[in-house]
């Protein structure tokens, strides 16, 4: 495996997130590293200002950004137009090349589903 195929989720730093550092503290020792992809934390970023500070510290490094939103895009109705433009003009801002959310459920499919399992 080389470091080209590893994504550090910066959720590895939580605890030290939780005591006031920020994303961008940990950028020049995973460079250090070698690493070439981090997934960034919508949940970690504080300020408006970070989304340009991470953009500008990415490519100093050379680090390709992946964006994670802690939210689900189904629960019993799709995530809105809205808060779909606000996450992608967030990752633009940020220049990540992905952006990430978790599936959630639709309860119908699933009970569709799992009536056709039985």
């Amino acid at each position: 495996m080389t470091t080209e195929t590893i994504v550090v989720n910066m959720l590895v730093f939580d605890e030290l997130v939780k005591e006031g550092k920020r994303q961008l503290d940990f950028f020049e020792g995973l460079s250090q590293l070698a690493i070439k992809k981090i997934e960034i934390r919508r949940d970690y970023i504080k300020e408006e200002s970070e989304f340009k500070d991470l953009n500008e510290a990415a490519k100093k490094y050379g680090f390709e950004l992946l964006y994670s939103v802690p939210e689900l895009l189904y629960t019993d109705q799709m995530m809105t137009e809205t808060e779909l433009r606000l996450y992608a003009k967030e990752a633009y801002a940020l220049g990540a090349k992905h952006l990430k959310f978790g599936a959630g459920y639709v309860k119908e499919v699933l009970k569709k589903f799992r009536q056709k399992m039985l």
